[in-house]
């Protein structure tokens, strides 16, 4: 069994045109930590640690890992600027770019300056694209730096596409209209729908007008307007909200429907809830419990927009799912008396959508007490259940234990008592790999309370949370869990594996061979 920090394809709540803000989750793609994989490891056994990571550096004659080094970033580690400086003259182009991001992590702020990017010449654009889009998806750009680049001649309109919406979303002018109708009239089509956005959002009437052609010309590729839907939620472009409830009325397909419909609810269009209600009606009287359904989830997807009177019709409703959605969503818009129950009541059902938006909406409500009890659930309430859904449901514990560590001191002794009575490896495996990830000091002396005696995994997972603070003095038992990970003895990835053999060098004094 194999235990991985990374998963092998971006979560399913990334969205387009640029990824998850590292502010919350590690770039890109740690939002979903696949956490047991039936495969064997690929990782290489018994290689010399100093070996690997130069390998996983891409300082050897091999292409370098990138996920390795983003699981360097992750330790936060001054003493890694050395590393990351080497990795940064790597001949793996990805690797190079997780390289820069390493060295922006340790600078206070955490910025990418806009040198770094302007060395990357127009011979390298792609590699230019991918750190432009990483800074932004951070964080790390300041709008003057944004505002720099767009004067850049040689840019690409993708990326200059990026660095306007980026604009559009911290409320800035989104960049020269003249080079936006330019785009607009692109041959590409997505770039220019996005174009045409930017301008209706910059209140230029061309840009609406070209918006109201694409929905109305039957041969608008449905993925075009997907993606403007996507990109108007991404950066809560709330004045194109009247474009995402005309094509929740006016398409052709019930997936951009209701696309456009979750779209309107999430920027709070005027009129959604009238759209959404009539359609909820219909789905009443048609006595259709899938349709009723389907707009319940469309209903909390869309959470915060949507009308509370939405919530109010659905906690009315005779099936059990369906009220307990309405419920949940009510009592949390207003964080009233009893939301913590609500949503665990709703938590209960095991519902996949509703797991991910009680987790989501935890980490963006004013009431901590509410997050606190989300995360506690999930945590704690974990059984093996159906093993169709056991992976998704150790990510969720993963997720929920590095969140409420960092938020409640409750945590650790409730942990703990949950830990002296459950002996189930994979969720021990979950709650360690979430204190791998929140990393702090809350976290090792969490670790250092749980016991992982003949738990390979779980010792090693122990160890890489204990090494990575300041000044940390290792026992011999989680000395020797370090070095076996380190040396690809254990089951963990090529990330894992990484970090621990990072931190075994560095805690045996032999840092220094790295770079």
């Amino acid at each position: 069994m194999r235990v991985v920090l990374f998963s092998q394809t971006p979560g399913g709540r990334s969205k387009t045109p640029r990824l998850k803000n590292e502010a919350k989750t590690a770039f890109p793609v740690l939002v979903s930590c696949l956490l047991v994989l039936l495969i064997p490891t690929l990782s290489r056994a018994n290689t010399a640690p100093e070996s690997w990571l130069r390998e996983q550096l891409g300082l050897t004659a091999q292409p370098g890992n990138p996920e390795a080094v983003r699981a360097l970033r992750m330790l936060d580690d001054e003493s890694l600027r050395p590393v990351f400086a080497s990795a940064a003259g790597s001949n793996d182009p990805r690797v190079r770019v997780e390289a820069q991001l390493g060295l922006a992590s340790l600078r206070r702020p955490p910025r990418v300056p806009l040198t770094v990017i302007a060395e990357v010449d127009d011979a390298r654009r792609l590699e230019r694209r991918m750190l432009i889009a990483a800074a932004l998806d951070a964080g790390w750009l300041d709008l003057r730096d944004v505002r720099s680049m767009l004067a850049w001649d040689t840019l690409e309109p993708g990326v200059k596409l990026l660095l306007c919406l980026e604009l559009a979303s911290r409320s800035e002018p989104p960049g020269s209209t003249d080079a936006l109708r330019h785009i607009a009239a692109s041959p590409d089509p997505r770039h220019a729908a996005l174009a045409a956005l930017l301008l209706h959002h910059a209140g230029v009437s061309d840009g609406s007008a070209q918006l109201h052609r694409m929905l109305t010309e039957p041969d608008t590729p449905p993925e075009v307007l997907a993606l403007l839907l996507q990109t108007i939620a991404r950066h809560h472009l709330a004045d194109a909200g009247g474009f995402a409830l005309s094509v929740a009325e006016a398409a052709t397909t019930d997936g951009l429907r209701d696309l456009g419909l979750r779209t309107a609810l999430g920027v709070g269009t005027p009129g959604v809830g009238r759209v959404w209600m009539r359609r909820y009606e219909e789905a009443q009287a048609n006595q259709d419990i899938v349709a009723q359904t389907r707009l319940a989830l469309l209903a909390m997807r869309g959470f915060p927009g949507t009308p509370a009177e939405s919530f109010e019709r659905l906690a009315e409703s005779d099936d059990p799912f369906i009220a307990a959605v309405g419920r949940a969503c009510l009592l949390s818009q207003s964080g009233s008396e009893g939301a913590a129950d609500a949503l665990e009541h709703l938590l209960a059902f095991d519902h996949p959508v509703a797991s991910a938006w009680a987790l989501r909406s935890s980490s963006e409500t004013h009431w901590p007490e509410l997050s606190a009890a989300v995360y506690r659930a999930v945590a704690l309430n974990y059984t093996p259940g159906r093993v169709e859904t056991r992976e998704r449901r150790l990510n969720e514990v993963v997720e929920a234990t590095e969140a409420w560590v960092a938020l409640d001191t409750r945590a650790a002794d409730l942990i703990t008592q949950r830990w002296a009575t459950t002996f189930d490896a994979a969720w021990r495996e979950a709650v360690l790999l979430g204190l791998v990830r929140q990393g702090g000091s809350r976290a090792a002396a969490l670790a250092s309370r749980l016991d992982a005696d003949h738990a390979e995994v779980a010792a090693a997972l122990r160890a890489i949370v204990l090494a990575r603070q300041p000044d940390a003095s290792l026992d011999g038992d989680t000395l020797e869990a370090l070095r076996r990970a380190a040396h690809g003895e254990t089951g963990l990835d090529d990330g894992l594996r990484t970090q621990a053999a990072w931190l075994w060098l560095k805690h045996t004094g032999l840092g220094e061979r790295v770079p």
